[in-house]
């Protein structure tokens, strides 16, 4: 049986950090979570997540910068990346894509819906 999937959520609310935190790990993923962008870089590099789930609002280095700087370190390079928004459009969705990306989610979200998007990002191998 695989271990379960690891999951880093970077959220400056801290109502959605609990929320989804809830949520998935009652799904069966290990979470962590992080309120601010650089305490959720300094967590992907500790940690290594399977998989991270970034609001792209963020204060200071919003969610485009933060994947720039994880795609920049080699252990954190080829990790899905999920865009947390709360713009649905299509070309909000082609914005989030041509930044590298794996996928979208529009708030509000739940953890079925988050849950069945990261399987679809996770490599089979880890799930």
């Amino acid at each position: 049986m695989p271990s379960p999937i690891r999951v880093l959520i970077i959220d400056d609310s801290n109502d959605i950090l609990f929320i989804l935190k809830t949520e998935l790990e009652h799904l069966g993923y290990t979470v962590d979570i992080a309120a601010d962008p650089m305490e959720g870089l300094r967590a992907a590099e500790a940690r290594s997540p399977d998989v991270i789930i970034s609001d792209i609002g963020l204060p200071g280095v919003d969610g485009v910068e933060l994947i720039k700087r994880l795609r920049e370190r080699p252990a954190l390079a080829s990790v899905p990346v999920i865009a947390l928004t709360g713009f649905d459009s299509e070309d909000d969705a082609a914005s989030m894509q041509s930044h590298g990306f794996s996928g979208r989610l529009v708030k509000p979200v739940e953890g079925a819906t988050v849950s069945s998007l990261i399987k679809r990002v996770v490599p089979r191998r880890r799930q």
